[in-house]
C-alpha cells in the first residue's frame, strides 16, 4: 500500500494543481489574523451556494424578491441592476461555513435600475425591483433579453 501512495503523491506534485493550492489554503488563517481583515477577506475558502432560493412578491409599482438565505454578509453583497436583469453575488456565513452565491434573475418585464434596492436582514435579504411601468406582471422571472432599449418615438412636431 505504500509504494502506490506515493505514487499518488508524487502526481500531485507534477500537476502542480489541486495538492499545490490545498496547502496553500490551510496556512492561510494564521496570516489572515495577522494581515487583518480587509487584506485577508478574499481568501477566505467558500463553498458554492448554487442557486439563491428566492420567492417573489408584487404590486404596481415594486417587485420585491425575498432571497431566502440568513446570515448574508452585508459588506459582501454586489448586486447589479440592468433594464432587464439582476446580478446577485453574496456571500452568507451559513452553518456549513461562508457560502457564496452568484445567480443573474432575467426580469420578466422591465426594471428602471436606479430605483432599485436592497435590504439586509439576519433571516433573508430583499431586493426592490422598481417596475419601469406600473403594472402587473404575469410571471417574475422571463426569458434573457437585450437590455438596450428600444429607439424613442420621434420627437412631436410642435415648436
Amino acid at each position: 500500500g505504500e509504494v502506490e501512495r506515493g505514487e499518488v503523491d508524487g502526481d500531485d506534485g507534477k500537476g502542480n494543481g489541486e495538492g499545490f493550492k490545498r496547502v496553500l489554503i490551510e496556512e492561510l488563517p494564521d496570516e489572515e489574523e495577522a494581515v487583518g481583515e480587509s487584506a485577508g477577506g478574499d481568501l477566505v475558502e467558500e463553498l458554492d451556494g448554487g442557486a439563491v432560493p428566492r420567492n417573489f412578491r408584487q404590486n404596481e409599482q415594486n417587485v420585491t424578491m425575498i432571497v431566502r438565505v440568513s446570515s448574508v454578509d452585508e459588506a459582501s453583497v454586489s448586486i447589479k441592476y440592468t433594464r432587464t436583469k439582476v446580478i446577485l453575488d453574496f456571500a452568507a456565513n451559513l452553518k456549513e461555513g461562508r457560502t457564496r452565491y452568484r445567480q443573474t434573475v432575467h426580469t420578466y418585464g422591465d426594471i428602471d435600475p436606479l430605483s432599485c434596492r436592497h435590504d439586509v436582514s439576519g433571516t433573508n435579504m430583499v431586493v426592490i425591483l422598481r417596475k419601469a411601468e406600473a403594472d402587473k406582471w404575469a410571471a417574475f422571472e422571463g426569458a434573457e433579453r437585450s437590455d438596450n432599449p428600444p429607439p424613442p418615438p420621434p420627437p412631436p412636431g410642435k415648436k
